[in-house]
Order: C-alpha cells, then structure tokens, then sequence
C-alpha cells in the first residue's frame, strides 16, 4: 500500500456542505470518527457542537461527502469485505443505498456540482484509476488509464474539472483534468508530496496538504497552480483542508495533541480553533 493511501486510513475525512437545504443545514460538517473500533459517519454544526451520529454497526464508513442539494452523503463502505460507493441520509440513522457493487475497491467519492454524477477511485489490479458513474448508480465510465495511482478526486465548482493526487511523477502531486478533453494538467512539483485538494467556492483557489517541510502542512494556491501559501506550520501533521461555503475558513485534520482532530481556520491560516476533542486513536 502506497504511502499516501497509508496515511488515509490513518485520519479523519472532514467535508463542509455548499448547500444543507435540508437534512443538516448550511455549514454543517460531515466527518467519520471510530467508534468501539469502527469506522462511523457523524454530522456536527461548523463549532463543533451538536455531533450526530448516523451510522451505527461494524462495518466500515468511511469519508462522506455532501450532495450539492444536501440530501445526502457519499461515502465509502465496506459491508462486505470489499469497499464499495454508498450513500445516507443525514436525517440520523437511515436507509443506506449502496451505489457500486463490483470485485474493486471504490473508494474516495465526488459529486459533480448538478448533482447528477459522482466520481471516484477505483481499483483495477495494482492501482487506482479515476471513474465516474451517474448517481442513480447507471453508467459507469473510466476517466483515467495509466500505471500509476490516481486518488482522491474533487470536482471543481463549475463541474469542467477535477483535481486529484496521482504518483505519475515518482512521488504524489496535485493535479488537475479537463472533465470533457481529459487533458491533465500537473499544479504542484516537488521532491515530498502533495495531495488532499479542494477547491474554493469560486472556483479560483486550491488548497492542498503538504509534506514538502517534513511534515503535512496546509498550503493554497491559485487554481493554476501558481502562487502557493503556506498556512499551517507545526512539528505535526496538517492535512486534508475542506473549505467553508463561503469560502472565508477552512476545516483540516491535525496531530497536534497527539491524536487526530478537526480544526478550523481562516482563509489565511488565521484563527485557528479546535473543533473536536476525540482523535482518530480513541
């Protein structure tokens, strides 16, 4: 298992929602923490208060992703001993539809802005490609072919691209495919690696998590890649930055106190607050 995906099973996945008309509310955060050993999905306000749990038995769920109308969250589940796309309400426990089912690992799921399409990573012998299926689970299409890993794919808010991590270079960067050409474009370029994107609201900025100090840290750039800003720096690990729907803060995962928790900060690495008091190794 790569290095990267290591370190994915490690930690807390943390997703704002853009929409929440219903089933959660603007601002709300969706997150997966252990429970007596199991991976479950919770939902919380933006402060941290009011955690609800929604799924509650032993299998694996793992990091949910709102639905542009926020009716529902994607996630990975592993049900039955294979990792497959899923999908809840976040109206507490509920009925939970599977959305893949096949002999690969699914995993890493993305809604496209319309709401009409999801993509994610799936497994094909000894890497990860990107695919992409509609959300009623029909046609399902692969996006990328190569011999590298391509993971963690994110849709930009107009729906015409998708960052991603991929280790097509000797070690996983940031990069950026053209929905429609399937054009890639590399954004980031160093000896350490980078991953963990998100898009701004606008459409006009990435942040992303990077090891190039050492350690993870929080950077942003312009959405070419140009002009990266460190925002967190720590002896620890920083990674994994959502942004608010407003696009004015960011949630990220830290290992700050010794465990894994969710932070929020401003825009410019700013104020930055706790969230959670329970780590990913409780």
């Amino acid at each position: 298992m790569s290095t990267m995906k290591c370190l994915v099973a490690t930690i807390l996945a943390v997703l704002l929602t853009g929409c929440g008309v219903t089933g959660g509310g603007s601002g709300q955060i969706a997150y997966s923490n252990t429970v007596d050993g199991a991976w479950q999905i919770f939902v919380m306000e933006a402060d941290g208060t009011r955690a609800l749990q929604l799924t509650d038995d032993p299998s694996f769920h793992w990091g949910p992703v709102w639905s542009p109308d926020g009716r529902e969250l994607a996630y990975t589940g592993d049900y039955s001993g294979n990792r497959e796309i899923m999908a809840i309400s976040p109206e507490g426990l509920g009925v939970i539809r599977q959305i893949t089912e096949n002999d690969r690992v699914d995993e890493d799921p993305t809604w496209s802005p319309d709401g009409e399409r999801l993509a994610f990573a799936s497994n094909f012998g000894d890497r990860f490609e990107l695919v992409v299926m509609n959300a009623d689970a029909t046609d399902l299409r692969q996006l990328t072919d190569n011999s590298f890993d391509d993971i963690h794919p994110v849709w930009s808010p107009d729906g015409r691209h998708l960052a991603f991590a991929s280790d097509r270079d000797g070690d996983y960067e940031v990069f950026v495919m053209d929905y429609n050409t399937r054009v890639v474009k590399q954004l980031t370029d160093n000896d350490s690696m980078d991953g963990f994107a998100s898009w701004s609201p606008d459409g006009t900025r990435i942040a992303f998590g990077s090891a190039r100090d050492g350690d993870w840290e929080i950077f942003v750039a312009k959405a070419d890649g140009t002009d990266p800003q460190q925002l967190t720096f720590n002896e620890v690990d920083d990674h994994t930055p959502v942004w608010s729907p407003e696009g004015d803060r960011l949630a990220f995962n830290s290992y700050r106190d010794g465990g894994y928790a969710m932070w929020m900060m401003n825009a410019d690495g700013s104020g930055q607050i706790r969230l959670t008091d329970n780590g990913a190794e409780k």
